[in-house]
């Protein structure tokens, strides 16, 4: 037999191996088994109160410590903790017996069981109040992540709180109870999974609390319910997840000053919810999934997605009280017009449905046409909103979809789309002409198809003001579509003048707002926001030939040469004065338009920092064309768009965060992606998108250039670093060179990060100690264009050696963004705009 050797290191591994292996050994077979002796109630951690504890690793020696097992058989007296924080691996009460606290103290006693806690019929209490005395210590039990408890029989906590971070079993069955008394309390934490198996109650008297914030799942058949003896206190509250199945939860009815909160997700599998009179909701960002019962008022503002017990698509959810759809997402499975070939909702009670988003999903190879219609709730009656019935359809079917409430059903249709045609006309330099707008259905229908519309003025508007003419009449009515018909058309006043002025616009405006204008049978189009919002467009004819444009937004609200009172001015590159964009700021507060960007179609994105909505998307000659779009996250700040039409919005965030949100949001204004980017001081105080498409560069007002890559969802390393802080504007070279505009300084980088030069504030003749804020390039490849943080002055100055070109002062007020309306825009390689705009 051939005599291997053993290499001296190899030697050693193994025996430290075995070394680790004999410790844990000797760790275990040194746990001990302590067994409580006492007959009347006495102190946790007096060592001859136990037995087989001589090895116990507790303090003091010979009590139960992090390795023992603590065992309170039946029949004994009270084990009372004494020491703030006591931990073992395992504690077992048994039927009868009792964990206390010693009466003479005043703060918490916490016991932590790492591995297992078994409690039947036992009681867990802290120091009972004596009559006016100071407020007696608390009982706490902690089960880490990883941990185990299981409740048998009736048990009670006294001022006494289990906090389970574990995996918790409640073992449920004929007159099983946990009474709650004197602030008693169970808390499921984030982390745990609390499962209530078969029949049980949760008794309360005066007080006590149950704190759901992981995962509850009551597992029938069987019926848990809420019982309190005192006249009034109690609460059960739930943030997690909250699963019925096959069983049915019952709070307490009338509640009589009892708390119940529900902001949690539910999930049903032919399960109940009985809330009596309080009212279930699911919140935004929670969701109800399955299939049962909800009896109760009921409100959703969350996503709703039924499906049948066994996982099939179709799902019936019977809600047996008021129901209120304020807004959120309903996910309706469709395989048929049968009753079992959908998702439906049996509704007991009224119901309201307000600016609701259903997601459609046709399954099976179902192909339904054009006026199928297909019933999915029935209700006693419809309570009308003062809102939109949709706020948009979500789904791929290439026929659109839309919702139809009558008093007691609601069908989903299959209707064709409604479709408003921008429409453009030349001025006129007197009198009036009618623009003709054309409104058509994708396809004829058996049903009469009906709207109403507006006018909404953008920088063409009604009223003359500033030495200039009113440029059209504002327009209001109803169109109707006899069945079979599929155009007609808007007619528009047109007000003809020899002003010298830009290209403007006004929008048609419908949706389907039941204090407004109603739309019937008919839809705006699957996954767009339901209303239509058509762009009438006003061509100049006065002004001369080659005439070109700059967007500013301002810090103040300026009076316009058309009357408006906007933080936005269109300047000719000369400087001259225009009109005004109506960015709809509700309020006096500067910085909007700190985000302008461009889309490859010519829309304007302007974000609208610090206020409570969305960016504004307008059309190249300023009407409003998306007035929330994406909706809001926090102060939208910074935008650039990609080449698909897509746009990158960033938030500003408070100083002390580390991570800001960058949301893609598409053309027709849905969520598409959200990510979370780290940031400096001030969040993603300005974006440019890399012409690859997949980096963004951004600053934080800080020192530093950061880039992300949306495409992997990863941070890269900084492009650049030390640079002047604070620094703001980004833009990107046709050559995929990098400016950066500081407050004292524009920087260039090549495409790898090199410092080609600097253009000082002095150089471009700012001499506002405020500095340089906005940057943009213009479409002559050869200059550039920044502006007065304060000063309220816009420059042009060449790439090559930072002369000045142009300079002018804007009137009151700093430049918080600057946008040249036929600019290069990295990734988008073609000319963006035309006619008036070309250089």
């Amino acid at each position: 037999m051939p005599v291997h050797s053993v290499t001296p290191a190899r030697s050693a591994s193994a025996r430290f191996l075995l070394g680790a292996f004999l410790i844990v050994l000797a760790q275990q077979s040194d746990a001990a088994t302590c067994t409580w002796n006492q007959s009347a109630a006495g102190s946790w951690h007096v060592a001859s109160n136990w037995n087989g504890c001589a090895s116990g690793s507790g303090t003091p020696a010979g009590t139960p410590g992090p390795s023992d097992t603590a065992v309170l058989p039946s029949a004994s007296g009270a084990a009372l903790l004494n020491s703030q924080f006591t931990t073992v691996a395992d504690l077992e009460i048994a039927p009868g017996a009792e964990l206390g606290v010693v009466e003479i103290q005043t703060d918490i006693r916490q016991l932590t069981v790492t591995n297992s806690l078994t409690l039947d019929t036992a009681t867990l209490s802290g120091a009972l109040p004596p009559p006016g005395g100071p407020a007696p210590a608390l009982l706490s039990l902690q089960l880490p992540t990883g941990s185990s408890f299981s409740l048998s029989g009736t048990n009670t906590f006294r001022r006494a709180s289990v906090t389970n971070a574990g995996t918790a079993t409640l073992n449920g069955g004929a007159g099983v109870r946990l009474d709650l008394d004197l602030n008693g309390q169970f808390v499921n934490a984030v982390s745990g999974v609390a499962s209530v198996l078969g029949d049980y109650v949760f008794g309360y008297t005066t007080s006590g609390a149950i704190n759901n914030q992981g995962s509850w799942i009551n597992q029938g058949p069987g019926l848990v319910r809420i019982e309190r003896s005192g006249a009034s206190g109690g609460q059960f509250f739930s943030t997690g997840l909250f699963e019925i199945h096959n069983g049915t939860f019952k709070l307490l009815n009338p509640p009589a000053g009892f708390q119940a909160g529900f902001n949690s997700s539910i999930r049903l599998r032919d399960g109940t919810f009985d809330g009596g009179v309080t009212e279930l909701a699911i919140s935004q960002g929670k969701f109800l999934n399955g299939n049962g019962t909800v009896i109760g008022p009921f409100r959703n503002s969350g996503l709703l997605d039924l499906e049948a017990a066994d996982g099939g698509p179709f799902g019936v959810l019977n809600l047996l009280g008021a129901v209120q759809f304020n807004g959120g997402e309903i996910v309706l499975d469709v395989g048929g017009a049968g009753a079992a070939q959908h998702d439906r909702f049996n509704i007991g009670g009224s119901v309201q449905w307000s600016r609701v988003t259903p997601r459609i999903r046709v399954v099976g190879g179902y192909a339904p046409g054009i006026d199928t219609s297909i019933a999915i709730a029935t209700h006693s009656s419809r309570v009308s909103p003062n809102l939109p019935v949709h706020e948009r359809v979500l789904s791929d079917y290439p026929l659109s979809w839309a919702l139809r409430p009558t008093p007691t059903r609601t069908d989903l249709r299959v209707v064709p789309t409604l479709t408003l045609a921008d429409t453009a006309v030349a001025e006129g330099n007197s009198g009036s002409q009618t623009m003709q707008m054309l409104a058509t259905l994708s396809a004829a229908t058996a049903e009469t198809v009906s709207f109403g519309y507006t006018t909404s003025p953008g920088t063409a508007v009604t009223v003359a003001a500033g030495g200039n003419a009113a440029d059209y009449v504002n327009a209001l009515g109803n169109v109707t579509f006899a069945p079979g018909v599929t155009s007609q058309q808007i007619a528009i006043t047109i007000k003809g003048d020899t002003s010298i002025e830009a290209d403007e616009a006004f929008v048609v405006v419908t949706d389907d707002a039941s204090n407004t204008s109603t739309l019937q049978n008919a839809s705006f189009g699957n996954n767009r926001r339901f209303s239509a919002r058509a762009e009438g467009l006003i061509q100049d004819d006065d002004s001369a030939p080659g005439v070109r444009y700059l967007l500013i937004g301002k810090s103040t609200n300026l009076a316009t040469p058309t009357g408006q009172i906007s933080f936005v001015r269109r300047y000719t590159t000369s400087g001259g004065a225009v009109d005004g964009w109506a960015t709809l700021m509700p309020n006096t507060f500067g910085a909007v338009a700190t985000g302008f960007c461009r889309a490859p179609n010519g829309n304007v994105l302007s974000t609208r920092f610090s206020v409570n909505q969305g960016p504004v998307l307008m059309s190249a000659a300023g009407a409003v064309l998306d007035p929330d779009l994406g909706g809001l996250i926090g102060d939208d700040e910074s935008c650039a768009f990609d080449k698909l039409g897509n746009v990158w919005v960033g938030e500003a965030v408070p100083t002390a965060a580390d991570v800001a949100l960058l949301r893609y949001i598409a053309a027709d204004g849905r969520i598409l992606d959200t990510v979370q980017v780290p940031v400096g001081e001030r969040g993603i105080d300005w974006i440019e998108l890399d012409a690859d498409q997949c980096t963004v560069f951004y600053t934080s007002e800080d020192s530093d250039v950061r880039r992300f890559d949306v495409c992997s969802g990863q941070a890269m390393p900084h492009f650049a670093s030390g640079l002047e802080e604070p620094c703001y504007a980004l833009r990107q070279l046709p050559n995929r060179d990098l400016m950066v505009t500081c407050t004292n300084r524009i920087y260039r980088y090549d495409q790898n990060g090199a410092l080609l030069r600097e253009y000082t504030r002095e150089s471009l003749g700012e001499s506002d100690a405020g500095g340089l804020y906005a940057i943009q390039l213009d479409p002559d490849g050869l200059t550039f264009w920044t502006g007065g943080a304060l000063s309220g002055r816009v420059v042009r100055a060449s790439l090559e050696d930072g002369s000045v070109v142009t300079s002018f002062l804007t009137g009151a007020g700093g430049i918080s963004g600057l946008l040249v309306q036929d600019e290069f825009v990295a990734g988008i390689p073609d000319r963006i705009f035309a006619d008036d705009f070309e250089p």
